[in-house]
């Protein structure tokens, strides 16, 4: 695992529709900061991300630790500052219910299902401008340290979308049916 003191993580596959390259010149306006993006790191996006890296003079912020087990996984999502997502397109978007889940700001586009998904717990960038996403993380960050409800909702909200309850909920469907 790689451990950062204060850092942001972010989770997919390395294809430019997941639009992670959007969120390295955001870090330059978090200097105390790391970004951890995992995912496989075959690939021509993921050079391509490592060039705007380093052409942004963020190299030394931006950390890619490649596929990460279930339990990194969960430890990302714990200890992270913010969980970014900034995807162009996504059928459901699974992390950000993941993110929600283990009680940290979900900063994310408003394209597709994405702003559906958050069910209003997210805080959403309306543009890919590099001040538009700081401000939202930023956002997002102060709003889960002065208004602690904000967060027991947003975990609240996530359960809805466990194993549990939707089997229990197809059960009794089929049980009336």
């Amino acid at each position: 695992m790689v451990k950062a003191d204060k850092f942001f993580f972010s989770i997919g596959v390395f294809k430019a529709k997941k639009n992670f390259h959007v969120l390295i010149p955001v870090m330059k306006h978090f200097p105390e900061h790391k970004l951890i993006i995992a995912g496989d790191t075959k690939g021509s996006y993921f050079k391509e991300l490592k060039k705007l890296a380093k052409k942004e003079q963020v190299e030394n912020q931006i950390l890619f630790p490649g596929i990460i087990s279930e339990k990194e996984k969960t430890w990302y999502y714990q200890n992270c500052d913010a969980f970014l997502f900034p995807s162009l397109y996504e059928g459901f978007g699974l992390p950000i219910i993941e993110a929600m889940r283990n009680g940290v700001p979900v900063i994310t586009s408003n394209k597709t299902s994405i702003p559906e998904v958050g069910g209003g717990f997210t805080f959403i960038f309306k543009s890919f401008d590099e001040i538009d996403i700081k401000t939202q993380i930023n956002t997002g960050i102060n709003t889960y340290e002065t208004d602690p409800e904000i967060k027991t909702q947003a975990i609240e909200f996530s359960k809805k979308y466990s194993w549990d309850i939707n089997v229990k909920e197809y059960l009794d469907l089929y049980n009336r049916l």
